[in-house]
């Protein structure tokens, strides 16, 4: 009975572990002008580091709970082959009970440390306003420290010694030919609704249009940054999504393993990597999606089931045509 928890555990762990590196340095790549420039201040890369812990902590458990139970099932069948005597002799009679348990006490604790970054990760405006009042804090401390950038807005605040500091950035879509700057800025918790205070705006001279100059003292910008929209779905309901789907993919992968004493190494990457690669890209494409509904979310553990029954069908039916 421990064999089967040491196993399935352990290497669940490892490809958990290696999958969230993964994932994390494929998107601190695409993050790494930011992170090299030398005017960012760290505390305005750090708000974005924790998007990218908590993207990287739900791919893990999607992707990797799956592949590291199927490689731990696979180990146990392996050994037992290997000493000539049946599963149940290694895992217990009980073995699809315990595998069941353990399966559920992960997932609890799973879901615990996930809301937890969920609640920073999910909400990027929360993150944006801690990042814009570190950087204003800084230049009110120092006036004449350099402007500290904030990537969230596409903004950075300019210190003044003789004035307070103001927050200057380019227009969106105006292909930098528009600029504003501001004395005050809120932003929203899903960060598609920036308001500004004492907002100048400018636009630079074309062949079409003229210089433009404008002041006024409240603004109200809505769609900004659409491509951080967080998922409809708030911390503890995705987390229960997220890792509630890598332990079910995995506690079924598992028990299809051991149950049909599949020792292949090929066989269990076969059953789990596709099972849990298609469930993240139907997270991906819900999340991305902005016309349907949180319970479009169901498709995320419902096209992994699939996925996985259609591969362990298949390693079935391969199975009885070799015997």
């Amino acid at each position: 009975m421990l064999q089967l928890v040491q196993r399935c555990l352990v290497a669940a762990c490892i490809a958990w572990l290696s999958v969230l590196i993964l994932a994390a340095l494929g998107v601190i790549l695409v993050i790494l002008p930011w992170l090299r420039a030398p005017d960012v201040s760290r505390a305005v890369i750090f708000p974005i580091s924790l998007v990218v812990f908590g993207k990287s902590a739900e791919l893990a458990f999607l992707v990797g709970m799956p592949i590291g139970f199927a490689l731990g099932a696979r180990r146990l069948v392996r050994a037992a082959e290997a000493l000539g005597s049946p599963v149940e002799k290694i895992a217990g009679s009980h073995w699809p009970l315990v595998l069941t348990v353990s399966c559920a006490m992960g997932a609890m604790l799973g879901v615990t440390g996930q809301a937890y970054v969920n609640y920073w990760s999910l909400v990027p405006g929360r993150m944006a306003r801690s990042a814009l009042a570190s950087a204003r804090e800084r230049c009110l401390e120092d006036p004449g420290a350099p402007g500290a950038r904030i990537p969230l807005l596409g903004a950075t605040w300019i210190c003044n010694k003789s004035q307070l500091p103001r927050l200057v950035g380019t227009l969106p879509g105006s292909r930098l030919r528009g600029s504003f700057s501001a004395g005050d800025v809120r932003v929203s918790d899903d960060l598609l609704t920036v308001e500004l205070d004492d907002v100048r705006l400018g636009v630079r001279p074309t062949g079409q249009i003229p210089t433009l100059q404008l002041r006024t003292l409240h603004a109200s910008v809505h769609g900004v940054r659409a491509v951080f929209r967080p998922a409809r779905l708030s911390a503890l309901p995705r987390a229960v999504l997220t890792v509630g789907t890598g332990f079910l993919l995995a506690g079924l992968a598992a028990q299809w393993i051991i149950a049909n004493r599949w020792p292949r190494r090929r066989t269990a990457w076969a059953l789990s990597g596709p099972a849990a690669v298609i469930a993240s890209i139907a997270l991906f494409l819900v999340d991305v999606s902005q016309t349907q509904g949180p319970y479009a979310y169901l498709w995320v553990p419902l096209a992994g089931l699939i996925a996985l029954t259609a591969t362990a069908y298949a390693a079935s039916q391969r199975a009885r045509s070799s015997t």
